[in-house]
């Protein structure tokens, strides 16, 4: 009986044990459940102070400054060696361009001499003109006689002739682009072809030779005559006259490109080669001296500009790439930091050298009045890199103060002081 109570006693007294080791443990389960909801309640507040812990340890002290100030040189250094855009896109002045006359007597003395050289061999046609006349006459599309009936909206008026500086709106051929497929085309059938809405092609009338050289014409073309043809007909005849004689087509590929370059380089000038514009519209730029020779030169002007600017752009990629080196190695010896905001420190040291450089050298450009000597190409790459950058940093940021905020909670400390917090709630 006395070992059965005694049994007894020994379970009771372990029971009691085990109660309280659970109590124990609950209670502390509690204090953790308690802790962890408190700071639920605070977390604006922790997430505040863990942003400010950032903002601390990735503020520059005087080792960082000594970078930025180096960075900065660096940036501005760029500068006397890389090269500078041009900006003249004003449109050159009749006065300043070639004269006419010139080059209009040197197509004609060229034309006399290949017009020789082509009636050694060629085979005769009364239909079509043949390589000689191809290359000693003048171009039918430069009839301007008897057009009184071409209307062309914004060009010309019906009644009134073609004269010397809507002509070449008005026909296809004097096109710098389409020219030389309708050029060519109504060169070899004696045709001129209208930019009215219709594409109107016309036969040119012809004038005896008038002169003692057999390669020269004299007041070549009477005009346009009344009779028109269809495209169908005009493709027609371009294959009946080639297939009679195939090297009138290189005969007339080469006098419509000789007659663009004489055209292109007088005072007036082709049309600009911007078929999408309606003639009107490149009338209108053409009498305001923008022509094919201006759309050549700035198109020009464009792409050494944009290999400058694509220059200057790699120059300030290069100098961004050295900055970044020199920070890794400046920061190899610091161990108190981390790696990701050691990182923040070298990004935040190229954006503050590019946006103190690209100010500076905005400032100079604005001073010394010449647009020309901005750093176009480094302003790209810094505005790129200032938002690639500040992506970067923001999700180091995030790591670095929800990192601590979920470490917290995960492993809530007892020993809390809540006070602080509460006297900011």
């Amino acid at each position: 009986m006395e070992k059965i109570f005694m049994e007894y006693l020994r379970k009771e007294n372990s029971f009691e044990k085990f109660l309280a080791s659970n109590d124990a443990e609950l209670k502390y389960i509690s204090n953790r459940n308690s802790c962890r909801d408190r700071i639920v309640e605070n977390s604006d507040i922790y997430i505040k102070k863990f942003a400010d812990d950032f903002k601390d340890a990735t503020r520059f002290d005087s080792k960082d400054m000594w970078l930025l100030t180096f960075a900065t040189s660096l940036q501005c250094s760029r500068w006397f060696f890389q090269p500078k855009v041009n900006l003249d896109f004003k449109v050159t002045p009749a006065d300043a361009r070639s004269d006419s006359g010139q080059d209009g007597n040197k197509e004609k003395k060229e034309s006399r001499q290949k017009a020789k050289e082509a009636a050694k061999n060629q085979k005769g046609s009364k239909k079509y003109p043949r390589c000689e006349e191809i290359l000693a006459r003048n171009v039918p599309f430069d009839v301007m006689k008897k057009t009184e009936r071409i209307v062309i909206p914004g060009v010309s008026e019906y009644g009134k002739n073609l004269y010397s500086q809507n002509h070449h709106i008005a026909t296809w051929g004097h096109d710098p682009n389409i020219g030389y497929i309708i050029g060519t085309a109504n060169i070899l059938t004696r045709t001129v072809t209208f930019r009215n809405p219709i594409f109107q092609t016309s036969m040119v009338e012809l004038t005896r030779k008038t002169h003692d050289d057999p390669y020269h014409y004299t007041d070549q073309f009477l005009g346009v005559a009344t009779d028109d043809i269809t495209h169908i007909e005009l493709v027609s005849r371009v294959y009946e006259t080639i297939k009679e004689d195939p090297k009138r087509l290189v005969a007339a590929i080469a006098k419509e490109h000789a007659h663009l370059l004489s055209d292109e380089n007088t005072k007036t000038g082709l049309p600009a080669g911007l078929i999408m514009l309606s003639p009107e519209k490149l009338y209108e730029l053409l009498r305001s001296g923008f022509n094919n020779r201006e759309l050549k030169r700035l198109t020009v002007l464009l792409a050494k500009d944009a290999g400058i600017v694509a220059t200057q752009a790699s120059l300030a990629a290069i100098v961004n790439f050295l900055i970044g080196s020199v920070c890794q190695m400046v920061y190899a010896s610091d161990k108190d930091k981390s790696k990701e905001l050691l990182e923040v420190k070298c990004k935040k040291i190229i954006c503050y050298s590019q946006i103190l450089a690209e100010g500076c050298n905005g400032l100079y450009a604005v001073v010394s009045k010449d647009i020309q000597k901005a750093d176009f190409g480094g302003f790209i790459v810094a505005l790129s890199t200032f938002f690639k950058n500040r992506n970067i940093i923001y999700d180091i940021r995030s790591d670095y103060v929800y990192g601590r905020y979920e470490k917290l909670l995960d492993n809530p400390r007892l020993d809390i002081d809540f006070s602080y917090f509460d006297a900011l709630s």
